[in-house]
């Protein structure tokens, strides 16, 4: 039941908080890094215009992280 708003938080909490160990992706990227967000995410994302603003705040690490996610706890994790 709080599901869909603890996902929703962590999108937010990706474009926030940094996380390490990952290529660099820069802004022009975020249309496919949104893309692959919402495919992990499905129905528990937020709408694209809310992803990309997130996308084009984060930085080239975070978004590199959040690409090489796979499951949501990965996305999770680049939160950390």
């Amino acid at each position: 039941m709080y599901i869909k708003p603890v996902l929703s938080l962590c999108v937010v909490v990706i474009a926030i908080t940094g996380c390490e160990n990952h290529d660099p992706l820069p802004a022009s990227e975020c249309p496919a890094i949104v893309k692959h967000s919402q495919s992990i995410l499905k129905k528990l994302s937020k709408p694209t215009p809310d992803m990309m603003k997130a996308c084009r705040e984060m930085t080239d690490e975070q978004r590199g992280c959040v690409k090489n996610a796979t499951i949501v706890h990965d996305l999770y994790e680049c939160s950390k």
